[in-house]
């Protein structure tokens, strides 16, 4: 709401609190207060009802009116805040109840008497007379331009946590039209040869067309499928502006993640990187996709860091500048048929790839057809377009279809390109948003093309910016979920899993499309300044994000007066080229993830200056420590010092009642007080083995936690593993459990069983038990006990059928990791995946040998498992090894690791060659890779 609106909902809030009895304002101010929430709440509505009507539909005059309205607001929030900060430093309301009759009779004299207090008291009056003064002047000219004449459009329509649309998100999977491309450029990559490529020259392909059109996708989908067969692989954007450095460690880092994502790479000048990435290479058969480049001398400097060692390399390159010299071949994608765009067009709208009966039962059929079929001669064969238009109609009733098209103001066929009719889509998909949507979408013009952004640490930064408002019944953590899977639904971000958090839609990316509609927009609502390389624009917005700047790239004019910005974010700059934290006095968020500066603490020992902080970042920077004076920051929500050099947390910061979030990593030692930050919501934290006992004491009293993320290796005492499941079982919000111990018990000793009745938070998604060893699965890992669990990782003794008939039935459940700890133990059957089972599983991992029944895993992309031969044919001497792999329609890739141990060798031969020919057989070619375990103890 606050693009739409300014500060008013806050602000609105906050007067209130101004007004109770703890601030003791005098009888005038009292009056001055009241009067200004009067006056700010009629203006609230009027500014609503402005926000609804496109820019371009908009009077000139009223634009400017409601500009000067929401300026005024953000001034008087920053008045309101920085008084309340004064007064009493973030007020503890409940440590106030808390305090005697005597306390609160001392503590009531001594205020009256405090001279600062007094003096805070009257400069607030003054400048609240100054707002008042100001508004009445905006309020003359409400009238003149007609302001309240506006008709406000109904609120859209925005998804709920129990909406069935928060399934389908993760159900429609399919790509269409993609394989006949993707079989296409495969071929052209390796022109007829086999895919293993040895003795032959790197060979280039550019995908090259205009935006929307599916070149990142077409490419990706080339990338899963081929990937396997090379020695080393990285997929690594580029964008119109590269960070020439950060394409290089990236590419460091997909090519071998285990080995570069935690080195100290950052020390290095891109050419000592070229040099890295020539040595890696340089005996390696490897593919490298180069996603979007814009211009030659960024290709030519990119290319300087492959090596040719004719092993049959590969490269893909994808731009939508045709003049790009990138030599090799060059293949450009066809649109989408129509017969494919009407399959996305109707899935996006209702879930199936044609119209529904009811419709043509209810007799609309033909309004349906009529509309998609304009719109689909409009799209063009765009999936970007499509997909964002359809996601727009499936939240109107169908009869609002036509008048939804006609908004969009298409022109004629000849003036319009097919980027000009997908901006216009888009930015039509924009206002059909409700205003908190809009604020949160635009919100992502602070970060750079092609970046990866984090779910959790969005939500975060929008809770710490004020754009979510609490609603009665929802915290806000889990509003900012609703909020992003909504703009995830309107396609107008793209979700993103990643292999540290599988099964979640733990993050997401912006089409460069879309981001350059967010930053004309925030441009012309004056809500980011973008500070680029050789920019010197003054700064006149709330938030400043500055991009791939050097030492010297700042101008101090553009900088040096920012009293009102409320957020500073740095992506690939260096910090202590900006002007101290004091410049800064309203300052609310400050991330500065992965700046190559910040090795000592200098630029942050003026933390304690800025009071209004609620969210830090400082991930993977030099950072040693932290100020003492951290404690001083009352309002802090979130910090997040993962991958930085601190070793200890100041003891001030126990005295942070209001911390939310906290993530660090195994080099900061666990303080002793960390139960005193009782309002943690989500913890990422590292307990050594000595203080395994005090982590899981402190645990408990953290009865506000929802995510929980904790690895390292506890003492070889099983009582620390039971109590700390006892503690889990307290913890009644928790919906995330991720915990790594790396028992020192030897292995294959029987572990766990739980008391009986144990049982954990039905609101739990998410449940990674690493090294915690079960007898046998626990009970209370049951559908119904667990009802909206998502990913499961578990390790037990045996695993039964009765077993993976329990976890079949979870009815949310999208990756599985069941792991057997006993290799000893002897299978007494082999286990089956019965149909209707796993109905959303995506991901399927397994040591044991499973069969997949006809109707199990319908939308299962990939599993590993492994067959025991000679358990296989201890069991089944007639086996054939013939898994099901045939009825699991949706598989992409599979891995098997074959145990070879006091086997035949034929049976070996065997299970192998029927493995092959299953995965050979099935429709979608889906990757393979076979290993062989233990064939130095088979019988032949």
């Amino acid at each position: 709401m606050e693009l739409a609106t300014g500060a008013m909902a806050p602000l609105l809030l906050k007067l209130a609190d101004l007004l109770k009895e703890e601030y003791k304002l005098h009888k005038d101010l009292r009056k001055e207060v009241e009067s200004l929430s009067l006056d700010l709440e009629s203006l609230h509505g009027a500014l609503h009802k402005v926000a609804q009507v496109p820019r371009d539909q908009l009077d000139e005059q009223v634009w400017i009116w409601a500009r000067e309205v929401r300026k005024a607001s953000y001034a008087m929030e920053d008045i309101v805040d920085s008084f309340l900060v004064r007064v009493d430093g973030g007020h503890d309301h409940e440590a106030e109840a808390k305090k005697t009759g005597l306390r609160r009779f001392k503590d009531k004299t001594r205020n009256m008497f405090n001279l600062k207090k007094l003096a805070d008291r009257r400069s607030i009056a003054g400048k609240i007379q100054d707002i008042k003064n100001q508004l009445q002047a905006i309020a003359l000219r409400r009238s003149m331009y007609r302001v309240d004449d506006i008709v406000a459009k109904p609120a859209a329509t925005t998804l709920t946590m129990d909406d069935p649309r928060l399934l389908d998100l993760q159900r429609v999977t399919k790509l269409f039209g993609i394989e006949e491309p993707r079989e296409k450029l495969i071929s052209m990559l390796f022109e007829g040869e086999d895919s293993h490529g040895a003795h032959k020259e790197m060979k280039i392909v550019s995908i090259v067309g205009y935006g929307g059109l599916g070149k990142t996708t077409l490419a990706k989908a080339v990338y899963d499928k081929l990937k396997v067969k090379f020695q080393c692989v990285a997929f690594v954007p580029v964008g119109q502006y590269p960070d020439m450095k950060k394409i290089f460690l990236d590419i460091l880092i997909g090519l071998d993640k285990e080995k570069y994502t935690n080195a100290n790479m950052m020390i290095l000048d891109q050419y000592q990187l070229i040099s890295e990435i020539k040595g890696f290479l340089q005996d390696k058969r490897y593919f490298i996709v180069i996603d979007d480049i814009w211009d030659t001398p960024t290709w030519e400097l990119i290319t300087c860091a492959f090596v040719d060692n004719y092993l049959g390399n590969v490269v893909i390159t994808t731009t939508r500048k045709s003049k790009v010299d990138m030599g090799g071949v060059v293949y450009t994608p066809k649109v989408l048929s129509y017969s494919d765009s009407k399959k996305l067009f109707y899935t996006k709208v209702f879930g199936k790839e044609e119209c529904p009966e009811k419709y043509k039962s209810a007799g609309v059929y033909d309004k349906i057809t009529e509309v998609s079929e304009k719109i689909l001669k409009k799209c063009n064969g765009s999936p970007l377009a499509i997909a964002t238009i359809a996601s727009v109609l499936a939240k109107k009733p169908i009869l609002e279809w036509s008048h939804a098209y006609n908004t969009i103001g298409f022109g004629n066929d000849e003036d319009d390109s097919q980027v000009k009719r997908t901006m216009k889509i888009l930015s039509f998909s924009y206002y059909d948003m409700p205003l908190h949507l809009r604020a949160c979408l635009l919100y992502l013009s602070l970060f750079p093309e092609d970046l990866f952004i984090l779910k959790t640490m969005l939500i975060w930064m929008w809770i710490a910016e004020g754009l979510i408002h609490d609603k009665e019944g929802v915290g806000l953590f889990e509003l900012g979920e609703i909020y992003f899977n909504d703009l995830v639904s309107r396609n107008m971000i793209m979700q993103e899993d990643t292999t540290t958090h599988k099964g979640f839609l733990n993050g997401c990316r912006v089409h460069d499309i879309v981001l350059h509609l967010l930053r004309s927009l925030s441009k012309e609502e004056n809500f980011v300044t973008i500070l680029d390389k050789g920019q010197h624009a003054s700064v006149d917005s709330r938030r400043v994000s500055i991009e791939k700047l050097g030492l010297d790239k700042i101008s101090n004019q553009a900088v040096m007066d920012m009293p009102q910005v409320r957020s500073v974010t740095a992506f690939g700059g260096l910090m202590n080229a900006l002007p101290p934290l004091s410049s800064f006095p309203v300052l609310r968020v400050l991330k500065a993830a992965w700046n190559s500066v910040l090795e000592e603490c200098n630029y942050l020992e003026e933390l304690g200056s800025s009071p209004h902080l609620r969210y830090i970042n400082l991930m993977y920077t030099r950072t040693r420590q932290l100020p003492k004076d951290i404690g001083y920051l009352k309002l802090l929500q979130v910090l997040d010092i993962t991958g930085t050099r601190i070793e200890e947390l100041p003891e001030s910061m126990a005295q942070l009642q209001g911390l939310m979030c906290l993530h660090a990593d195994r080099k900061t030692r666990m303080p002793d007080w960390l139960g005193k930050l009782t309002s943690l919501q989500e913890l990422w934290i590292w307990p050594a083995a000595e203080k395994y006992a005090r982590f899981v004491e402190e645990l408990r009293k953290l009865r506000a936690l929802r995510v929980l993320v904790t690895w390292n290796a506890p003492p070889a005492d099983e009582s620390v593993e039971t109590d700390l499941l006892e503690a889990l079982r307290s913890l009644h919000k928790i919906m995330v459990i991720d915990i790594g111990l790396r028992s020192t018990f030897p292995k294959g000793s029987v572990r766990k069983t739980c008391k009986e009745g144990f049982v954990l938070s039905l609101h739990l998604r998410r449940l990674i038990l690493g090294g915690i060893q079960f007898s046998r699965l626990p009970g209370w890992i049951s559908p119904l006990r667990l009802p909206n669990l998502c990913d499961l990782e578990v390790h037990v003794y045996g695993v039964e059928q009765q077993d993976m008939d329990i976890i079949g039935d979870f009815k949310y459940l999208d990756n599985l990791l069941l792991f057997m700890v006993s290799k000893k133990t002897r299978d007494k059957e082999i286990l089956t995946c019965g149909s209707g089972a796993f109905q959303n599983l995506r991901r399927y991992h397994i040591n044991r040998q499973v069969m997949f029944l006809h109707g199990s895993m319908p939308r299962l992309e990939d599993v590993r498992l492994q067959i025991r031969v000679c358990e296989v044919k201890r069991v089944s001497p007639d086996f054939d090894f013939d898994l099901g792999l045939l009825n699991l329609p949706a598989i992409q890739q599979v891995k098997v690791h074959i145990g070879c141990a006091f086997s035949r060798g034929v049976d070996v031969e065997e299970a192998e060659a029927a493995l092959r020919q299953a995965v050979h057989m099935h429709p979608n070619s889906p990757t393979f890779e076979i290993c062989r375990d233990l064939e130095e103890v088979s019988e032949f």
